[in-house]
């Protein structure tokens, strides 16, 4: 994966997590834009995904990764929207 956004150190956190959690059975792994949302299994999964650094985002019921943590939105998107923005590559 590459992403012009992201530093060398940012693009290795998140290749480590999508393969850290590719293991799971059960889970479905979205690249959108340069984050990774997780549904599926989840909640049987949960300390794994906290282990691995994710967070719940309780609006989207979805877990999500963000390897910049660098981001603040006063205007929360809906899933679809940020999908239409970024694109969705199931991984």
């Amino acid at each position: 994966m590459e992403f012009t956004n992201l530093s060398e150190a940012e693009q290795v956190k998140l290749e480590a997590v999508c393969l850290e959690l590719k293991k799971v059975a059960g889970l479905t792994l979205h690249l959108v834009g340069s984050w990774l949302w997780i549904g599926g299994e989840t909640k049987a999964n949960k300390e794994t995904l906290k282990a691995c650094g994710c967070r719940w985002a309780r609006k989207k019921q979805m877990w999500y990764f963000n390897p910049s943590k660098r981001f603040y939105n006063p205007k929360p998107k809906e899933y679809s929207e940020i999908v239409a923005k970024y694109g969705d590559v199931t991984l």
